[in-house]
């Protein structure tokens, strides 16, 4: 039972480092919390929820998997998934990908894609309140969706009581050897889920009309990440162009010279001969 807690306690946190480590890989805002950054430049609340699920429930499968093998047991993976928990994950990368589609539609619709509150239409780096604000539109990253903020708050919800659910079910097990299958989670959550992640994905169908703000001060794309978006950075003038520019030309000099008449010597003015 302790093996079991312990393997998935150190599983979750070694999934949380490679993600983490991942992020710090992002060009355009290298941090750890950069693998939630989608094609957009922006903070996704899909990509933190997929994250969440795949964390809490991989970890878990690796915890009972590492606490039976520690402890002995003849089959170590002769456990169970519920049907329930793969629905679960099932929502979750279904709702990724039909989200996922359905912003690169958008991308790809010259109409549609001036509405994207993009880092290539707005030049503002992502932060963390893009997960809970509007995408597209005049009142992109200044207007709360409310259908981000539910999706969130059912999401943290379920995932608190699942664990909770699978703490409890490993305990009373007393022994990981009786850990015959993952804790199920009811039914009623889970279209409960999909209710939520349903009309999330929905959301995002329709498309916003007029063109989100741009940043005040523009940010500057860091230079590896302006080559991977396709923006070419504007060349800094050289010291030396601008000095030429700037310095007075002097006066051309006539060609070819005046010649000097017969006799002439140099140091006289024209006209005037040597006696």
């Amino acid at each position: 039972m302790t093996a079991i807690l312990w393997s998935w306690a150190v599983a979750a946190a070694l999934l949380l480092a490679l993600a983490a480590r991942l992020g710090a890989l992002v060009k355009l805002k290298p941090s750890p919390f950069g693998i939630l950054l989608d094609p957009r430049g922006r903070y996704s609340l899909n990509r933190l929820q997929l994250v969440v699920w795949s964390v809490v429930i991989v970890s878990l499968v690796a915890g009972v998997f590492f606490g039976r093998l520690i402890e002995g047991v003849d089959d170590p993976l002769g456990f169970t998934i519920p049907d329930q928990v793969l629905g679960l994950l099932g929502i979750s990368v279904g709702t990724a990908v039909t989200v996922g589609a359905v912003k690169a539609t958008k991308s790809a619709t010259s109409g549609a894609s001036d509405a994207l509150a993009s880092y290539q239409n707005t030049r503002r780096m992502p932060f963390s309140g893009q997960v809970f604000l509007l995408e597209e539109g005049d009142r992109a990253d200044e207007v709360l969706d409310v259908s981000k903020f539910q999706s969130f708050g059912i999401t943290i919800v379920l995932v608190v009581a699942y664990v909770a659910m699978a703490i409890h079910a490993i305990v009373n097990a007393k022994s990981a050897s009786h850990v015959t299958a993952l804790p199920d989670i009811s039914g009623t959550f889970l279209v409960l889920l999909g209710i939520s992640y349903g009309g999330y994905a929905g959301g995002k169908l329709p498309s916003q009309t007029g063109s989100p703000p741009v940043a005040a001060s523009p940010e500057p794309l860091p230079s590896t990440a302006a080559a991977a978006a396709g923006v070419r950075p504007t060349p800094a003038p050289s010291p030396y162009a601008t000095a030429a520019v700037q310095a007075p030309r002097p006066p051309a000099a006539a060609w070819p010279p005046a010649r000097s008449p017969a006799g002439a010597s140099p140091e006289q003015p024209l006209g005037q001969a040597s006696t």
